[in-house]
């Protein structure tokens, strides 16, 4: 995840693939075109959370803030 101007930048958890840019409280469903999983991209203040829609991941989840403010 990156901390850009603009929001944030999701990568997949999978495979460090960048996803999508998005600003806090956001939500954005797609997939990865390098290893095919298909996620819903949860945004906040602190960073994301990727969740997996693939049937059998369904409990596989991820979130990142690296870059989270300290109130977070």
């Amino acid at each position: 995840m990156k901390n850009s101007e603009n929001g944030f930048i999701a990568s997949c958890p999978v495979c460090a693939n960048s996803l999508f840019r998005a600003t806090p409280m956001s939500v954005v469903y797609g997939h990865c075109p390098k290893c095919g999983n298909q996620y819903k991209i949860e945004f906040d203040e602190c960073g994301f959370h990727a969740i997996s829609q693939n049937p059998a991941q369904k409990k596989n989840t991820a979130k990142n803030t690296e870059f989270a403010d300290e109130k977070c």
